[in-house]
């Protein structure tokens, strides 16, 4: 079991470390985009992807999960740092469904 794991990481460790030797010296607008931006993106998919299982129907648990799904929007663009648009909605949100 270990070993599968440890052969996962490394597999994952080579592909990210050779997909940047090998795009080293290009110089894309696309690669410069998206490296600006890909945070934001990623953001944009997780919530839609948290999103898509729930109904239509408003209760307090709908505005909990919009309320906070679009913090973490909001602090994506504004702080465009990943782990604190992840982080602090993820509070918010146990702090709202708790108390």
């Amino acid at each position: 079991m270990i070993w599968a794991v440890l052969s996962a990481a490394f597999a994952m460790i080579l592909t990210r470390f050779l997909a940047y030797w090998f795009l080293k010296d290009v110089r894309s607008p696309l690669l410069s985009f998206l490296q600006k931006n890909m945070g934001l993106v990623i953001m944009v998919v997780l919530i839609f992807y948290t999103l898509s299982p729930y109904e239509a129907s408003f209760n307090m648990a709908t505005f909990h999960i919009l309320a906070c799904a679009f913090l973490a929007l909001v602090l994506q663009i504004w702080l465009k740092s990943p782990l604190i648009s992840i982080v602090l909605p993820t509070c918010v949100y146990i702090l709202l469904v708790n108390y």
